[in-house]
């Protein structure tokens, strides 16, 4: 008995195997998937570093105070995104219709939930501003605006791009980059002639555009059409539209920046809750299934 105990758990036991084949297939795959990455990641070094070498040390430090806010929530939502949606959708990359369902679920929970978060943030980003960061930071209200704009189109990159790569077509992407990053390149050269508000207005321009190149390659992937991209995305923008602008009011009370801010986070969150139960939202009917689901379980316990 102890000596076929013995033969089964060595037959168990891992092993140390190299397979060149598999080496050929990831090895390019991963290189590009890193040359994106590095491409992105030195392309918004080399703006920042623009903006500090052809303007004031004082036009940077606005620059990088409204990009860091709505960079730091994006930032956080956007890797969550990716480290789920890519080892999902590669474990579907051989059933179109799961890839598909997926993007489209992520496309429109993401949207659900940065929508309101953008579109409020800039509603509220004076009071914010003032209280945060003091009076002497207000010139960056309108950058920090501009940029809940761009940010708001990211999560919807990054399960586009997810979706080309998790097929395994990461050479769709590394070219799309290498587009992408020309047209910003263009853009940024004509906006530094003018101010650092054209230049982030430059970079709304390119976000939008973005969002239909982005697009295109899964139409024929997974037939995922930008069409069908924008019905799932345009009512939870409309949705957080109507928040941000009632929200936006709140700025005209002659109230204190503390009590204004909190009413308008309060009544942000409470008019996208109507308005999400008024145009019964498939997406705030599964989170409060869900957190349901969660409360029963603990009281059960």
């Amino acid at each position: 008995v102890s000596t076929l105990t013995l033969a089964i758990a060595l037959r168990k036991m891992p092993r140390l195997m190299f397979s060149f084949n598999a080496l050929k297939e990831l090895v390019p795959f991963g290189v590009r998937v890193l040359g994106v990455g590095l491409l992105i990641t030195g392309y918004q070094e080399i703006r920042a570093l623009i903006v500090g070498k052809v303007y004031s040390s004082e036009d940077l430090a606005y620059y990088d105070k409204g990009r860091q806010f709505p960079n730091l929530l994006v930032t956080n939502i956007n890797t969550s995104i990716g480290a789920v949606l890519f080892p999902q959708m590669a474990n579907e990359q051989d059933e179109v219709t799961k890839v598909r369902s997926t993007m489209k679920n992520s496309i429109r929970f993401s949207s659900y939930v940065l929508a309101p978060a953008m579109l409020g943030l800039a509603a509220v980003a004076e009071p914010f501003v003032r209280l945060l960061l003091t009076e002497k930071w207000l010139t960056c209200v309108p950058l920090l605006q501009m940029f809940c704009v761009v940010y708001l189109f990211y999560p919807i990159h990054t399960t586009n791009m997810q979706a080309v790569n998790a097929v395994g077509r990461a050479d769709i992407t590394t070219r799309l980059e290498f587009i992408k990053k020309a047209i910003e390149l263009l853009l940024l050269i004509f906006a530094m002639q003018i101010s650092v508000k054209a230049i982030v207005i430059a970079e709304v321009i390119t976000a939008t555009l973005f969002v239909f190149i982005n697009a295109f390659p899964n139409k024929k992937l997974v037939n995922y059409t930008i069409k069908e991209q924008f019905f799932d995305i345009i009512p939870n923008v409309l949705r957080a539209l109507i928040m941000a602008a009632a929200v936006y009011l709140v700025n005209y009370l002659p109230i204190g920046d503390m009590v204004k801010l909190l009413i308008q986070v309060v009544g942000g969150v409470v008019i996208y809750i109507v308005l999400s139960i008024i145009t019964r939202s498939k997406e705030f009917n599964y989170i409060k299934s869900f957190v349901l689901k969660k409360n029963t379980s603990r009281s059960k316990q």
